[in-house]
């Protein structure tokens, strides 16, 4: 009897093992990628589930049906084994090798440059097929069958209990109601009258910047004539995804609340629309990244809902077993999983409006392609662009090159703002508008805090002037204040070059993982000054 029910518990045991490595590829990968960065992604978990339910069920009768085909045959052990050695391996490259995995944010990654990654990985699979052989000669057939069976599905059920916790934790069974998108529309739409601008150049770090001018001065500093450069300034945030809500709103995210409801309502009771809106400014934001409520979108030019679904579910699916596949696949397959979170916003279905890139190409086709549309109402264009973050693509002129180096990024923000402020004085616009040209964060580590910050008032006229004071981006709300009710760049803070001040810094090693620690600095020197950043708590 025992032998007559060998095929079907051999079946059984396929089915377990397919089951939860199926969940755990995907379901469980996509969900807590998902969970964790939720606002990285446009798309909510109801968005979410049903195509990758569709993965699931594809793979896991694939697998059902080959174990099925191979019960009755010489493979079907084989099969089997392979299958739970591949799962082992997934699961221990996914989670305990995954810490040294870059934080996917467009760079192009040199995979010769992990070595001894390469070799864990190796050693990994080397390691779990010799323990599984050496188990089987010793324990034999039925006890190896017994052994994935419960193995598997002691695994899937962690798995399952894992995710609902991590579901219910971070909030992740909310709907988003609006999934509103920042579209192209207006960007090159200025007033007659009065201009806001606010240039963001992405990681643009202000100590290698100066160096960048000071080997061309006759060429870089005139861009910035009529401007006050502060260059000691410090962000709040090592990542553009907090820093950016801080530069807009001035309310710093402390974990209080998801990020999403910290965002929407921060947004909603920002003293620097709500100053632009009193005084006649049409808005528009140009971020990837920037949500607000079904209430608020009227607010801008360029905030648009897109409907609740991809345009490519096909595309979609895909890309979603590819980040499984950059975190849970051996070394050697990583290269084939890598995709750009941001490459998910090109999945968005929008109203018959374009989709706002940031990407610089993007930005400098337009600057360069067409020109200014005037209107007589006051405008406000917040821009937010990649400037010198990776992957470098240009040199200094913005052509296309390789092996482009962050100097090169840097003077290829040089080129934008150069042609964006001469396209400015062609209309006769210039004078009629502020203008700040900055960066969310500086570059290298996160530690390493002190973005670029320039700003020229309306209708000022001098030589570059560089202020020491000591800045940060906490202060820019009173900034704004003061520059749209005329002031010039050089009174627009409180603080004077040689001022002792304690500022503000939060970092969080991944940028959008509420189960992350924050932890809380005083900057008490220069910005940017490793030696005089304090830790003083974490949360």
């Amino acid at each position: 009897m025992h032998h007559e029910n060998r095929p079907l518990a051999k079946m059984s045991t396929t089915i377990i093992l397919s089951l939860t490595t199926c969940f755990m590829f995907f379901i469980y990968a996509p969900m807590e990628l998902y969970l964790t960065n939720q606002s990285e992604f446009f798309y909510d978990v109801y968005i979410l589930f049903p195509l990758i339910f569709c993965n699931f069920l594809l793979f896991f009768i694939v697998s059902v049906l080959v174990g099925k085909l191979l019960l009755h045959t010489r493979l079907s052990r084989p099969y089997l084994y392979a299958y739970f050695i591949a799962f082992v391996c997934s699961y221990i490259q996914g989670n305990f090798f995954a810490a040294w995995l870059p934080i996917i944010k467009g760079q192009m990654l040199n995979w010769n440059d992990y070595p001894i990654e390469r070799l864990k990985s190796i050693l990994l699979w080397v390691i779990v097929i010799a323990l599984f052989f050496v188990l089987l000669r010793k324990k034999g057939y039925d006890f190896m069958d017994r052994l994935i069976k419960i193995v598997s599905g002691g695994m899937g059920l962690m798995l399952l209990i894992t995710l609902c916790i991590l579901f219910v934790s971070t909030g992740g069974y909310q709907k988003k109601e609006i999934l509103s998108t920042a579209t192209a529309k207006d960007m090159l739409t200025l007033s007659q009258n009065k201009n806001f601008v606010i240039l963001l150049l992405d990681a643009a770090d202000s100590p290698s910047m100066e160096q960048v001018i000071a080997e061309d001065p006759d060429r870089y500093e005139p861009i910035f004539e009529d401007f006050t450069y502060y260059t000691n300034t410090t962000s709040g945030y090592p990542y553009t995804v907090h820093s950016i809500p801080l530069i807009l709103t001035g309310e710093w995210f402390e974990k209080q609340t998801t990020f999403e409801a910290f965002r929407t309502e921060a947004y909603r009771n920002s003293p620097l629309f709500a100053n632009l809106e009193e005084l006649g400014y049409r808005m528009g934001i140009y971020e990837v990244n920037f949500a607000v409520d079904a209430s608020e979108q009227n607010r801008f030019d360029n905030i648009l809902s897109c409907k609740r679904k991809v345009s490519s579910p096909f595309t979609f699916c895909r890309w979603q077993v590819q980040m499984t596949g950059y975190r849970y696949a051996p070394f050697d397959l990583k290269r084939f999983c890598y995709v750009y979170t941001n490459a998910f916003n090109t999945l968005k279905v929008l109203p018959e409006n374009e989709l706002f890139e940031d990407e610089n190409d993007f930005f400098w086709d337009r600057l360069r392609g067409e020109s200014f549309n005037l209107i007589e109402q006051n405008c406000f264009r917040f821009i937010h662009v990649e400037g010198a973050h990776t992957p470098y693509l240009h040199d200094e002129d913005m052509n296309r090159v390789e092996n482009a180096t962050y100097d090169d990024a840097l003077k290829s923000c040089l080129t934008i703002t150069d042609t964006y402020l001469k396209k400015l004085k062609e209309a006769g616009i210039y004078d009629d508008s502020c203008i700040i040209i900055m960066a969310d964060h500086g570059y290298g580590s996160g530690f390493n805090d002190n973005p670029i910050f320039f700003v020229k008032g309306f209708a000022e006229h001098h030589p570059l002037q560089r202020n020491d004071a000591p800045i940060s981006h906490g202060d820019l709300q009173e900034a704004y204040r003061r520059l749209l009710a005329g002031q010039d760049s050089s009174t627009l803070f409180d603080w004077s070059e040689g001022d002792d001040r304690e500022r503000r810094f939060l970092f969080q090693d991944d940028d959008n993982n509420p189960q992350e620690i924050m932890e809380e600095y005083l900057q008490k020197g220069h910005a940017g000054n490793r030696d005089t950043l304090i830790k003083i708590r974490e949360f």
